[in-house]
């Protein structure tokens, strides 16, 4: 905690945010991530000089959370904004990328095919094109990854009628589909 008592459904809460997204893959603890630190409110980065709900860094192996906006994100399920969800794709990704004991978990060919479609997706994003997904999404492949996750979850239907081939590949990616899943 920075700034907040850390109570033990905070942890259960933030740890089933990461199951959530893992659900379907083999067992996988995203251990470069030694650290979750948890503040009130959004707070402020040293780093890049401004104020953030949450971030990862891998270099450092820490999930950085703003608990307002966190639980914000369960709070709305239609809203597709889940600051846990975002975070945890993010270390997902980076986790698959990290030479350590579970380098790519995630089937290559799938990522190779998922990261053609998200450059074209993007591309649409970045050209102003109306887009189903936020226009966050279209800063970068890891932003593009970590909103996809939000929608995935959150609209999954929407989501599987907009953008079919990458819901698709996100479904196998993840080994799992939360339509059939959850009933959503």
């Amino acid at each position: 905690g920075r700034g907040i008592e850390v109570t033990e459904e905070m942890k259960v809460l933030i740890s089933a945010s990461a199951v959530q997204i893992c659900f379907g893959l083999p067992m996988l603890y995203l251990s470069n991530f030694w650290k979750i630190a948890i503040y009130p409110d959004a707070y402020y980065s040293g780093i890049n000089r401004r104020y953030h709900f949450g971030e990862v860094n891998p270099r450092l192996g820490i999930i950085i959370l703003s608990w307002k906006n966190f639980v914000a994100g369960y709070t709305d399920r239609n809203d597709n904004r889940n600051l846990g969800m975002h975070e945890m794709a993010h270390a997902l990704h980076f986790e698959n990328q990290i030479w350590n004991d579970e380098y790519g978990f995630l089937d290559e060919d799938l990522l190779a095919q998922w990261d053609e479609l998200a450059a074209i997706e993007m591309e649409k994003m970045q050209s102003n094109e109306n887009h189903f997904l936020r226009a966050y999404a279209g800063t970068n492949e890891y932003e593009f990854f970590a909103v996809s996750m939000e929608y995935f979850f959150e609209s999954p239907r929407e989501y599987q009628t907009q953008l079919p081939q990458l819901f698709a590949l996100k479904t196998k990616l993840l080994r799992q589909n939360p339509i059939e899943l959850y009933g959503l």
